[in-house]
């Protein structure tokens, strides 16, 4: 039976759930994978202090985070950073490399790139290795001679590849890998004749921004249904529960707490206010519900979210009072929304988990 490792890493959500999808898909086919979170598999301390650290500059110190990312940016800068930084954790996936001899490595995480780039570099290990881009942008962290393959969720996505020193011929337009449940088609045209419905996914957003939202929109005139997925944010769930009694009981306001039916909200929603995450902004693609992102962290969430606004896909927000604005423009301006649904369902073509697949077993094949 062939075998894969997929490597990945608990700074967000999008990279595992990233590396699960793929697990799910490889399987069906008959294919073992076994994922690794890098950092937790390297140490306790390294794992806190990477996906912990991560967590507190982007929501803590997010200019600082923002200041980070740009100036790692650069060729220089970031092969001194990745030259010795993680080298427990480039000892530690050898080791698991050589004890379960897999026949292809894939990356979710950016950080593989350099990691794995260099195992393969100094000949300690001979595999083909692809790596999942997970934002609609590169940044520097991604490059590295020694990948085999790149997986890239744009024509954008690839050009920033290319302009980075990647060969054409690596990159592969197929899409940052989502849960089958939101690769089912789901016809969208908006209906004046029903309330227009808003999904907000405000798990990560924070409690603040969700409930500035939530406020704004309840004082719409037209009809409008709210549905406010929190996640395991406990806090934003019993809040919204004892502030919103009325709306909620009225059917207005609906408010969900950690739900696995995402795809099904998203069928039946007309447009999803959400922070720009290369994973949700997939799912929103493979669904074409157009977005509104009020808040993005300065590094790849702008940058996603500069990409989705610059292709029409998506409507940034740069104070929540302004959503009033921008939805009762979209309600008004049926044409202006179908065609953001038409940008989403044409880049959402190029899309296919399935294709990612035959790409690896075809690398497994070659060697």
């Amino acid at each position: 039976m062939k075998s894969i490792i997929i490597v990945t890493a608990s700074t967000g959500a999008g990279h595992n759930q990233a590396a699960n999808s793929l697990k799910e898909r490889f399987e069906e086919r008959g294919i073992y994978v076994h994922i690794v979170d890098m950092f937790k598999a390297t140490s306790k301390g390294i794992n806190a202090l990477i996906s912990d650290g991560y967590k507190i500059l982007a929501t803590k110190l997010p200019k600082a985070y923002g200041a980070f990312y740009k100036s790692s940016d650069r060729k220089v800068i970031n092969k001194t950073i990745f030259k010795n930084a993680f080298l427990a954790t480039e000892l530690r996936l050898k080791w698991i490399f050589n004890e379960f001899q897999p026949d292809l490595i894939i990356s979710t995480h950016p950080f593989g790139a350099p990691i794995i780039g260099k195992l393969k570099e100094k000949g300690k290990i001979n595999i083909p290795f692809v790596q999942i881009v997970t934002d609609f942008k590169a940044h520097y962290a991604y490059i590295h001679e020694q990948v085999d393959a790149y997986i890239a969720a744009s024509n954008f996505t690839a050009d920033s590849l290319t302009q980075k020193g990647i060969a054409p011929q690596k990159v592969h337009v197929y899409g940052i890998p989502a849960r089958e449940a939101f690769t089912q088609k789901n016809y969208r045209k908006f209906s004046k004749d029903r309330p227009f419905q808003l999904l907000i996914m405000g798990g990560s957003m924070g409690l603040i921004a969700i409930e500035e939202a939530v406020a704004v929109l309840l004082t719409f005139e037209k009809k409008l249904k709210l549905v406010v997925v929190c996640g395991n944010n406990r806090d934003l769930y019993d809040k919204l529960q004892r502030r919103y009694a009325e709306q909620i009981d009225s059917g207005r306001l609906e408010v969900l707490g950690f739900v696995d039916t995402v795809h099904e909200l998203m069928d039946k929603s007309d447009l999803i206010i959400s922070k720009p995450g290369g994973l949700t902004t997939t799912e929103a693609i493979h669904k074409s519900i157009p977005m509104i992102i009020p808040f993005a962290i300065p590094g790849q969430e702008q940058e996603n979210t500069n990409f989705l606004v610059e292709n029409e896909m998506a409507i940034e927000v740069q104070d929540m009072t302004e959503l009033h604005d921008h939805i009762e423009l979209l309600i008004d301006d049926v044409e202006r929304y179908q065609k953001m649904v038409e940008n989403m369902t044409r880049l959402a073509k190029l899309y296919s988990v399935d294709a990612i697949i035959d790409l690896c077993s075809s690398l497994i094949d070659s060697e």
